[in-house]
């Protein structure tokens, strides 16, 4: 897969797999090849794509029965030889599914819950993403860096993070620093921030959070 122009505006794109005609999956409790009294199915609609586990208005799907509107599941079977007639729905349908890609930018937004600590513990929290809301690049390495610490000490946690291959929907990281005082009765001082740098070696730089502790 190659993106190009154009690009969805949210950096996601979905591709819509299918294969028509065939028959919604069963199982076969009692081994003899067909659909008959105790088998358990799947009930589908119409194959779609979409940021939703249901189809919603807008959807990208396959019209099997090309009727014009997006199907839902009818509470039947639909497959060859059924033999339980109060569930058999229609002879065939269509079976797939789909994949959401994210193509994220290389910019990372890393917003700090604070970027001047003035008290001893303190939780500095940071939401990240790109700079279309999704997770960054696959491989994409978040580190501390910290300057001048007196008296004080700054812990990321965790410790190292590496984006994975988290696709659409992606989790944010939960990154968070936490900034201690190191010996009572001195203040501490000194400043970090995170680092985010990518796969293809771009460098992104949070705001930089002072610590100012009496």
């Amino acid at each position: 897969w190659t993106s190009q122009n154009p690009r969805p505006a949210d950096g996601q794109t979905y591709i819509l797999v299918y294969a028509a005609p065939g028959e919604e999956g069963f199982n076969d409790i009692n081994g003899d090849g067909v659909f008959d009294a105790g088998d358990t199915f799947t009930d589908q609609g119409e194959i779609f794509a979409g940021a939703s586990s249901s189809y919603q208005s807008g959807d990208n799907y396959f019209d099997f029965n090309q009727d014009g509107v997006y199907t839902p599941a009818n509470g039947k079977w639909d497959g060859v030889n059924c033999q339980d007639t109060s569930r058999c729905g229609n002879s065939q349908t269509a079976v797939g599914g789909f994949i959401c890609l994210v193509m994220a930018g290389s910019d990372a937004i890393m917003t700090a819950s604070t970027t001047s600590v003035t008290a001893s513990p303190t939780n500095v929290n940071y939401s990240i993403s790109d700079v279309f809301g999704n997770t960054l690049p696959k491989g994409t390495t978040i580190t501390l860096v910290s300057s001048n610490l007196t008296n004080a000490s700054a812990t990321m946690t965790p410790s190292s993070y590496t984006v994975g291959n988290v696709g659409c929907g992606g989790v944010d990281p939960g990154i968070s620093v936490a900034v201690l005082k190191t010996t009572a009765g001195t203040p501490s001082g000194g400043s970090f921030y995170l680092e985010a740098k990518t796969p293809g070696g771009t460098v992104t730089d949070s705001q930089v959070v002072s610590i100012n502790i009496p």
